[in-house]
């Protein structure tokens, strides 16, 4: 029986240990395609030109023992601050070169042209570290799914500061990085822009604080701001008028609200009242108070907050006599999860924006199969980030900005992008109404 590679990958705790489950498998050097069939795209044409295609999956993989296959192979990876990662040791598909580990889709014996490079910034020591090696593996599934002899991965740990950011970033430019995948929080963003700036190479940041963009410097996290402006339009087309808001301190609310001051002001709502509330509180009695005494004067109740504390808001606003069956909760992309509702029927009608999640499923059950756990739900934009690169570099034969903001829109996981010379990354979104059973979508996301 045959083996593929992807099913050695899976079932090995450290990330691309390709080349030594090729040996222990049988299988053929990944790229070569030879053992790979291909899944046409699940969307509708439409009779137009087709969407940018990365269907090219390893075969269904069979089930093998982990004692079966080779360990320790490969170099670890020494992080920023020069300090080996006990434990975590990422390996390379193409050969150590003296900067590094890289993901690709091939080995030096069989490469005939350079590769094109593309720089991994994440979080893969320090209290994030779990979050980082999600997306890491994400974007490593793009890598398979996608890229021929000629594109290579090269994950850089960035640990927990800026600072780190910045020698990750110094060690993927002196590495021939093209392109830049990450990092993921704002202040790291902020760390490295000058230098990336300086050295002309494009960074799609996988923050979603959007005062980051600029010259080179792509934002593609979920925006807040672009989820209010979607969930007020389309509020105001239900008669949803007169809206009061719960939002948290801090830099998310402040986003929040001044996108809500923005959407108001285009659709002609009425913004009635906005109650901040410390995001670290366990009770908000006051606040909840203060919007109960209002309900008479309002419409909608926009609460920018997601989770188990969601789920307390809406039960406490019903327990305070507000009339949930008049009165439409309304969210941010927060509210983006398939059991939102559990334990919380007040939530049951609410509606809220985000990214199309038609894509979603198979790509869940994909990661799933692949790493024995589900991702988080931002590990899309890892994906998207890396299977973006490939197209590109392969459609476009560069990774140069011009190359970037010049690319027709891309059919992402997470719907359509597309990206400007500004640095803004636009998404389609859609509004999605939360019920007993889950969620479902009730307004298809608008083309770009």
């Amino acid at each position: 029986m045959r083996v593929s590679p992807l099913s050695c990958l899976r079932l090995v705790p450290a990330f691309g240990l390709v080349l030594a489950c090729l040996v222990a498998c049988g299988g053929t050097v990944p790229g070569s395609r030879q053992q790979t069939q291909i899944i046409p795209p699940a969307w509708p044409q439409g009779g137009k030109e087709p969407p940018p295609y990365y269907g090219e999956r390893m075969q269904p993989p069979a089930r093998l023992d982990r004692q079966a296959l080779p360990r320790n192979i490969g170099q670890p990876y020494t992080g920023p601050a020069g300090a080996a990662q006990p434990g975590k040791q990422v390996y390379n598909l193409s050969g150590q070169d003296r900067h590094g580990p890289s993901m690709g889709g091939t080995s030096p014996a069989v490469q005939t042209a350079p590769a094109t490079r593309v720089a991994l910034l994440l979080p893969l020591s320090g209290a994030q570290a779990k979050l980082g090696m999600a997306l890491q593996n994400a974007a490593q599934l793009a890598v398979f799914d996608n890229a021929g002899n000629d594109f290579e991965l090269m994950p850089r740990d960035t640990g927990d500061t800026p600072e780190g950011a910045q020698l990750a970033l110094r060690d993927a430019l002196a590495s021939g990085a093209k392109l830049i995948i990450g990092p993921l929080f704002s202040s790291s963003v902020s760390a490295i822009k000058p230098l990336a700036q300086s050295a002309n190479v494009p960074v799609l940041a996988l923050s979603n604080d959007t005062a980051m963009a600029g010259e080179n410097i792509y934002i593609t996290g979920f925006s807040p701001a672009a989820q209010v402006e979607r969930i007020i339009g389309f509020a105001q087309t239900q008669g949803v008028k007169r809206i009061a808001a719960l939002v948290p301190r801090g830099g998310y609310g402040d986003v929040v609200q001044g996108a809500l001051a923005g959407a108001a002001a285009r659709s002609g709502a009425k913004i009635v009242r906005i109650e901040q509330y410390d995001p670290a509180a366990m009770v908000m009695g006051a606040q909840l108070d203060t919007i109960a005494k209002s309900q008479g004067g309002i419409d909608g109740i926009l609460i920018a907050e997601g989770g188990d504390r969601l789920r307390s808001i809406a039960t406490q606003l019903a327990a305070r006599g507000i009339d949930l069956s008049r009165i439409h909760l309304l969210g941010t992309g927060l509210w983006d999860e398939a059991d939102v509702g559990r334990g919380a029927p007040a939530l049951a009608g609410g509606w809220f924006a985000a990214p199309d999640n038609g894509r979603l499923g198979s790509f869940i059950a994909s990661y799933e199969e692949t790493f024995g756990q589900k991702p988080p739900r931002i590990a899309s934009l890892a994906y998207d980030a890396a299977a973006m690169a490939v197209t590109l570099s392969r459609r476009a034969g560069s990774l140069t900005p011009a190359a970037l903001s010049g690319m027709r829109t891309f059919e992402g996981i997470d719907g359509p992008i597309r990206l400007t010379a500004a640095g803004r990354v636009e998404r389609s979104l859609a509004v999605y109404q939360v019920t007993p059973e889950g969620i479902a979508r009730t307004d298809e996301a608008p083309g770009l």
